[in-house]
């Protein structure tokens, strides 16, 4: 007689592999696209804890802490200015994140008062491989923003 058979056909299961392929492929794409642009954000971020941390450093023990932007070698140090430059922490910026200026410090440092104000007000710009950028501002206030 006639069986019910309720397997896939061959068309069916190419037609899933197929959509399965371009769904894939389409991730791919995107992942790739926005990759860049969330390692420039969390590279700001963590500049900014880093400066929020010499700014507490320099509040807590009343002695003067900053940050050296290392614009050749695209890293930061975290750096303790109390009898001579001791550096605490070098961190390297992700691959394909570039400083593109720093701007407002003197000699590329970020120094915090025993108040937790900074000497200079300044702005941090980083930009990724796709040319987006982003920045970092300290402000007078010591209030330190991601734009």
């Amino acid at each position: 007689m006639f069986q019910n058979n309720r397997g896939l056909t061959l068309i069916e299961l190419m037609v899933v592999i197929t959509i399965i392929v371009i769904l894939s492929s389409l991730t791919a794409i995107t992942i790739r696209y926005f990759k860049p642009n969330t390692n420039l954000k969390v590279a700001a971020k963590d500049i900014r804890q880093q400066l929020n941390y010499a700014k507490q450093r320099s509040i807590t023990e009343q002695i003067i802490y900053g940050i050296f932007f290392d614009s050749i070698n695209d890293n930061y140090q975290l750096i303790c200015f109390s009898d001579s430059e001791t550096t605490l922490a070098t961190k390297q910026l992700p691959e394909q994140i570039q400083f593109q200026s720093i701007s407002g410090f003197i000699n590329q440092q970020a120094k915090f008062t025993s108040l937790g104000y900074p000497f200079q007000s300044g702005q941090i710009i980083l930009v990724n491989n796709n040319n987006k950028t982003i920045s970092i501002n300290i402000r007078p206030s010591g209030y330190i923003r991601i734009d």
